[in-house]
């Protein structure tokens, strides 16, 4: 389903912008990037923390797309958290605005977008994702996919899914969980 609908986003024929403030992480870091451009607040942070629960990132691997292979690994490897400066330097984000201007700011790129006509904006959208298709985005989406879905049942995951599941609260889990990488 997460696939599916973060397929249909990136999919969809209108141009989507997606406005971040503070976290955005893993599932709401995935439906994020998915859209045409991020335009985030100064205080935004984001980060993908899923290896450090022995997953293989979320559904959709799209931070491929935005930055460098190096970028990428050292993000989804460490789980480190990016700030809003950072994810525009590494191309994750189109814009950084004030937190109290995102959206204003939002929204006038909004308005400027749609002074061109809509079959325009939406043939170009088209090619653009085209060309990513030709360069094998796609492919490599569903084949993370098909990779998320095994790691899922790996004995290592279903080692600490059983772990998880003796803890009293996910606040325990994640502290349980990133206390090793503190440091």
């Amino acid at each position: 389903m997460y696939f599916d609908k973060s397929m249909a986003i990136r999919d969809l024929r209108t141009p989507t912008i997606a406005m971040v403030q503070g976290k955005c992480v893993a599932g709401g870091l995935m439906v994020a990037l998915m859209c045409d451009l991020v335009v985030a607040a100064d205080d935004a942070v984001f980060q993908n923390p899923v290896l450090r629960m022995t997953g293989a990132a979320v559904e959709a691997l799209v931070e491929i797309r935005d930055m460098s292979a190096r970028a990428a690994k050292e993000f989804l490897w460490t789980g480190d958290e990016l700030g809003a400066p950072d994810a525009l330097r590494l191309g994750l984000v189109n814009r950084v605005v004030a937190r109290e201007r995102l959206e204003d700011e939002t929204l006038a790129l909004a308005e400027r977008i749609a002074k061109i006509p809509p079959v325009t904006a939406q043939n170009v959208k088209r090619s653009i994702n085209h060309a990513e298709d030709l360069a094998g985005f796609r492919s490599a989406l569903e084949y993370h996919f098909m990779v998320h879905q095994f790691t899922h049942n790996t004995k290592t995951a279903l080692d600490a899914l059983a772990a998880r599941q003796q803890k009293g609260s996910m606040k325990e889990v994640f502290a349980d969980r990133d206390k090793q990488f503190d440091s």
